[in-house]
């Protein structure tokens, strides 16, 4: 990570340390990494099955509110144990990346839950020129309550729309395969999948 900050002109950033426990002392390098690239618009992080809870997804949201120029942010947080309160921390350094037009956050496999999708709307309903949005939430206690507050919470300038969720019962109820245009155009997909 003290290399990375060392680069900053560099637009584009891809980081991978999935697999690897990072713990909180870990991320907090990574996300004073990122604080030093003020220049990103391309950003990449890969920190699934890394061990990261709470208290990480605070300190990867610091790093992440920073980046001012960021128009495209793919992060996997899947396999950790991110809650309702990370998540939020999460949504709000989003919320704060005003030039974001694309967005894929991958949070299977965490404990995040329908309460997490309200802060994860807002956030996303408030980037004008977010064109993209893709969150795999697979795996999670997130349901159709939670899945329909994001696909309705997004603002108008977004055009795709994608979100993962299952491996609950309550999501496999909801169906197979929601697809559509809604009444603006846009496309929604949302996949849902049986339970364990």
């Amino acid at each position: 990570a003290v290399a990375v900050s060392r680069l900053g002109l560099l637009e584009d950033l891809s980081l991978n340390l999935g697999g690897n426990v990072v713990g909180e002392r870990g991320v907090r390098a990574v996300a004073s990494a990122l604080q030093a690239l003020p220049l990103l618009v391309q950003l990449e992080v890969g920190l699934a099955g890394s061990g990261i809870g709470g208290p990480e997804c605070t300190a990867l949201a610091k790093g992440l509110e920073t980046l001012g120029k960021l128009r495209s942010l793919s992060v996997d947080l899947a396999h950790n144990s991110i809650s309702n309160t990370g998540l939020a921390h999460l949504a709000l350094a989003i919320h704060r990346l005003s030039h974001l037009q694309h967005l894929f956050c991958n949070l299977r496999r965490n404990v995040v839950t329908d309460i997490a999708c309200r802060p994860i709307a807002l956030a996303l309903g408030s980037l004008v020129f977010l064109e993209a949005v893709r969150l795999n939430l697979e795996y999670t206690g997130v349901g159709a309550a939670g899945w329909r507050v994001l696909v309705t919470g997004v603002g108008a300038s977004v055009r795709k729309v994608e979100v993962w969720v299952g491996g609950t019962r309550e999501a496999a109820a909801a169906g197979e395969v929601v697809l559509g245009l809604g009444k603006d155009g846009r496309e929604v997909r949302v996949w849902t999948g049986p339970g364990e």
